[in-house]
């Protein structure tokens, strides 16, 4: 399913914020982990209808298949596009979406007719996998553009700093990389893939039945190792 953009309960407390460029790597450490992932694909929940679910370029239209393809060559180039493997997604029969689902013709957006899950990976960076979504609509049209940079208009983009940079750039910064995370998200306002890294640095109780975590989170950006934002948010159970 779709993932929130923020947990319900979640208290933000922004205590700092950053913008500037990697410092000299720290002397080297072991890695809590050694690779790295991340989505910004998901299905999407119909409480009626049930769509298909595509697993192979194949099991699209040939017209849709050729515009989707043109399209994701004119974004990223034709180098970085063939690197994309299609892991999955929905296809919506929008005629038979609407005569079967409850309180559609309600819905505030539009349906698409096809949600696909595209997959790259760079092993020599450290990244197992990352997952970018597209919506199509039946003409084969994007109605939401796929969670990828554009490339082709930005070459630079297809380049990637690597999982061991990222922590040697969050350690040079106070982070205790022993007790830091890392996956991989789509900062779609800058238009990168961005490492997004996070601490826990401290436990607490706020009344009787709240427990908190504290936070620490840095972003960087995946592509120019461009530190974007380091900052500080408390979660509560």
């Amino acid at each position: 399913m779709l993932r929130p953009t923020l947990p319900s309960l979640l208290v933000v407390v922004t205590l700092s914020l950053f913008s500037h460029c990697i410092v000299a790597a720290s002397p080297a450490q072991s890695l809590p982990q050694k690779t790295v992932s991340g989505s910004d694909a998901g299905s999407v929940y119909f409480s009626d209808y049930k769509p298909r679910e595509p697993k192979r370029l194949n099991d699209l239209p040939p017209l849709i298949r050729r515009k989707l393809h043109a399209h994701l060559v004119e974004r990223l180039g034709a180098g970085f596009a063939s690197r994309l493997t299609l892991k999955g997604g929905q296809i919506v029969d929008v005629a038979e979406f609407y005569r079967v689902e409850s309180g559609a013709h309600d819905y505030k957006w539009k349906i698409f007719s096809y949600n696909l899950f595209f997959a790259f990976s760079m092993h020599e960076k450290g990244i197992s996998e990352y997952l970018s979504g597209i919506w199509l609509d039946q003409n084969g049209d994007v109605i939401q553009e796929i969670s990828l940079p554009p490339i082709r208009r930005f070459p630079l983009k297809q380049e990637f700093i690597s999982l061991r940079q990222a922590y040697d750039t969050a350690a040079n910064l106070g982070f205790d990389i022993r007790r830091t995370t890392a996956e991989l998200r789509y900062d779609g306002n800058i238009q990168s893939i961005v490492y997004h890294l996070q601490q826990p640095t401290r436990s607490f109780t706020a009344g009787s039945f709240t427990y908190g975590v504290r936070y620490r989170f840095i972003d960087i950006d995946a592509h120019s190792g461009r530190v974007l934002r380091i900052k500080s948010e408390d979660w509560y159970e």
